[in-house]
């Protein structure tokens, strides 16, 4: 009896975990620039906007030498969830000085565009390169060329 039991947890295990299926991704591509020039080595991140109903899984990238990124989700897939997301923004090149000490450069990117709560809102739509431009300096939500602001 103890055995049918196992054999039967172990096929509804099994039905349970085979049911889940992957968010559709679509292909994003896009540049950044800041101020007018290109950002090498940004990490963009995508976050599904919830608060507009969004799910799925966030996607990512670091910006070349001429500020363009290709997308990749959390799980490696390339592209990202169609919709309505909250970017941010991460500075990888910035300074980290010692506690007490002064910067000796500005950051590219300013804080607020960091977090969730201060990144910007763009839509991920197919076919659609997402060009953005970041103004240091503005409490305006960046540029955005395609895919909406």
């Amino acid at each position: 009896m103890k055995q049918q039991i196992l054999i039967c947890l172990s096929v509804l295990a099994l039905a349970v975990g085979c049911g889940k299926q992957e968010a559709e991704l679509v292909p994003v591509s896009g540049t950044l620039k800041i101020d007018g020039v290109a950002a090498p080595n940004i990490l963009v991140r995508f976050m599904p906007d919830v608060m507009e109903n969004g799910a799925g899984p966030s996607s990512s990238a670091i910006t070349n030498e001429k500020g363009e990124f290709t997308l990749k989700c959390d799980d490696q897939r390339e592209g990202a969830v169609p919709g309505n997301h909250v970017v941010t923004f991460v500075d990888m090149d910035e300074e980290r000085p010692a506690q007490g000490e002064e910067l000796t450069r500005p950051p590219r990117v300013d804080s607020t565009w960091t977090t969730a709560a201060g990144g910007t809102r763009l839509t991920v739509v197919a076919g659609q390169p997402v060009n953005i431009e970041l103004k240091r300096g503005t409490n305006t939500a960046p540029k955005n060329e395609a895919g909406g602001e």
